[in-house]
């Protein structure tokens, strides 16, 4: 019997079905028969299984509350298909709020609400002497009493639901007359290419992506493009600058006294493969390199004090592994002033969070390879053949993204890996279109900066965007004769301005066109040149490999080198002191601005009271106190903005 179960009325055209979803999120209670197990384990962000189950449906009634009612609950890093997983216990009402963050944020991306209605019942009580004897024999007759109600609430309940269908019946038909008026009229607002005739447009919410979806059949790419409506706000000119100074051209230089900035090994939150010295790497000098920008020095800064500026705000990386060793790379730089039993960290999901207690801060990686929605999404299952994503769609990752303060973007090395697919939201029959890797990046920064454009507020929001990040797979670039790659390589590129293939110019471009276009709502960290410099910073065979190697591979280090992330300590620490400076330099902004404001409308008060007085006790000497009271708030003002510029 499936975990499904459908009731037709045939003459009505109707059903009502029941789905066995216990957890609401993926569990391993999920066999409708065989789900008394003693130790229940979720992943507690991924309804993608239950989700395919629930697309189409007019009306939904959920609950989850009884099987909840355990002390703790194993939460599994990974999928259940995995051989080598871990599971971390977790109290039952963090994993409940999981699991309720997770149902929810798929409806809001998921549901239309014209034509969808979703009820969640409330916990259903029990009433079992042996588990609060004690009440049960104070209120036992009580609940004799009482219990002639439970029809009348049934019935209640029952004449909800009735109405609630035939409110949505109406509001259906009320919508289908609409959109068929619409398609008389041959109106099209969005100015897109009609469809071919053997495809279907969706009408409703789309289904979910995720590592199972595939495409029933592909077509050329047909050159449709969404109609964003992107504002275009004027240029302030200081787009990846900090107090004018370009703190992006420089060149490396040893630094055996302030480098490594922490030790590897003392990083609980290292990743294995980032830990080049644990994996065997005896030449640590990829270490004490620093970066000196060319005309001026990169502001010193402490933890302590980065935290402060960080004080009740969320600092989030998104993007791919490349973003993710970035966020490696701050963690471990602020971590350490944080007591062990003020820090905490979420398990290895698409969102991975660290807080920091004291602060009420977060330092955040949101998995986000594409930016937009796609079937590469799963942050450990994600190594497919075909990559499919919805080019029109950033509603998934954005519902993660929207109430950060500060965001940090990436995306580049996923799309140089061949053609992708494309999957348009409104797609009913699965019908995909091909497209090259450039031109589908395209299209997916032209919706991710439609998203910013339409919501980020330079003043409550800082937005930033990472260029490429380059890679070092051809000795004979930097070196002629040489066969290699950067494994092996214990010095930077001394060759001024040297620009590898690792490092594409027309993406780079494109990108640029894309973000002039935002103007001062995202600053450019423009660390592609820097690190081009820098062959001998990349783990290449000093890390962990998940597949096995061959003997062939293993005894040609160069066919297996990782020349593409970075070793920790190493590079990324370098970026960081430059996100650090520019993440500094907003928050000083915003809050200077915040207190100007507030200054100003302190000093325009006490004017105010000051020509009052002047006006009421001395009206012959008026004009000469008024102008002494405005070169007073000229004074005040001058002397507050001399300190917020110290």
């Amino acid at each position: 019997m499936a975990d499904k179960v459908l009731y037709i009325m045939k003459e009505y055209n109707a059903s009502i079905d029941f789905y066995w979803e216990p957890l609401l999120v993926e569990s391993n209670c999920d066999d409708r028969l065989n789900h008394h197990i003693q130790n229940r384990i979720i992943r507690g962000q991924s309804v993608e299984k239950h989700a395919r189950q629930c697309t189409g449906a007019n009306i939904f009634v959920f609950n989850s509350f009884m099987w909840w009612r355990e002390p703790n609950m194993k939460l599994l890093r990974g999928s259940f298909e995995d051989t080598n997983v871990t599971y971390e216990d977790v109290e039952v009402q963090l994993s409940y709020n999981m699991a309720l963050r997770t149902w929810s944020d798929w409806l809001d991306i998921h549901i239309n609400r014209t034509k969808t209605r979703v009820f969640f019942m409330s916990l259903s009580p029990y009433h079992k002497k042996n588990v609060y004897k004690a009440y049960a024999a104070q209120n036992f007759e009580r609940c004799q009493k009482k219990r002639n109600h439970f029809p009348i609430i049934a019935l209640v309940f029952f004449l909800l639901i009735v109405a609630s269908i035939f409110y949505s019946e109406l509001s259906i038909q009320q919508i289908q007359e609409t959109e068929s008026k619409d398609d008389r009229k041959g109106t099209d607002h969005d100015h897109q290419p009609s469809a071919p005739l053997n495809r279907t447009l969706r009408n409703g919410p789309p289904v979910i992506l995720d590592r199972f979806s595939t495409c029933k059949s592909t077509v050329k790419y047909s050159g449709r493009k969404p109609r964003w409506v992107v504002d275009t706000p004027e240029i302030d000119g200081r787009r990846g600058s900090v107090e004018q100074c370009d703190v992006f051209s420089g060149k490396w230089v040893v630094d055996n006294t302030s480098y490594p900035l922490y030790n590897g090994s003392g990083c609980p939150y290292m990743s294995d493969q980032l830990a080049c010295q644990k994996h065997g790497r005896l030449d640590l000098g990829y270490q004490y390199w620093r970066w000196q920008p060319n005309n001026c020095n990169l502001k010193r800064w402490n933890v302590t004090e980065m935290w402060e500026k960080l004080r009740g705000k969320r600092l989030m990386f998104v993007g791919d592994s490349l973003n993710r060793g970035q966020w490696i790379s701050m963690l471990c730089l602020l971590q350490s002033v944080i007591p062990a039993e003020k820090k905490s960290i979420t398990p290895n999901a698409p969102l991975t969070i660290f807080r920091a207690e004291e602060y009420n801060a977060t330092v955040e990686f949101l998995w986000a390879p594409l930016l937009v929605e796609s079937n590469s999404d799963d942050p450990v299952n994600h190594r497919l053949d075909a990559r499919i994503m919805r080019p029109d769609s950033v509603l998934k990752h954005a519902s993660q993204w929207e109430h950060a303060d500060i965001l940090v973007f990436n995306s580049y090395l996923w799309w140089r890996q061949g053609p992708v697919k494309l999957l348009w939201s409104n797609e009913e029959n699965g019908v995909c279109e091909e497209i090259d890797g450039l031109g589908g990046m395209e299209l997916a920064m032209e919706a991710w900066a439609n998203w910013v454009s339409s919501n980020v507020d330079p003043m409550k929001k800082q937005v930033f965007f990472v260029t490429m990040s380059p890679t070092h797979f051809w000795g004979r670039e930097w070196e002629p004769g040489n066969e290699g790659n950067c494994y092996n390589e214990k010095t930077p590129i001394e060759d001024e301005g040297y620009w590898g293939s690792g490092s594409d110019l027309p993406t780079m471009r494109m990108v640029d066109k894309v973000l002039s276009r935002l103007g001062s709502k995202v600053s450019v960290l423009n660390i592609t040149q820097l690190s081009e410099y820098r062959k001998d910073g990349h783990p290449s065979i000093y890390r962990k490999f998940w597949e096995t190697l061959s003997p062939e591979m293993l005894a040609k280090p160069t066919s297996y080198s990782d020349c593409t992330h970075w070793c920790l300590p190493g590079v990324p620490d370098r970026k960081s002191k430059i996100h650090i400076t520019f993440f500094m330099g907003w928050l000083h902004q915003r809050n200077s601005t915040r207190l100007r404001v507030s200054n100003d409308f302190g000093v325009n008060i006490h004017s105010a009271f000051t020509i009052f007085f002047i006006f009421r006790w001395c009206p012959n000497g008026a004009v000469v106190y008024v102008d002494q009271a405005w070169h007073f708030q000229q004074r005040i003002l001058c002397t507050m903005k001399d300190q917020e510029d110290s």
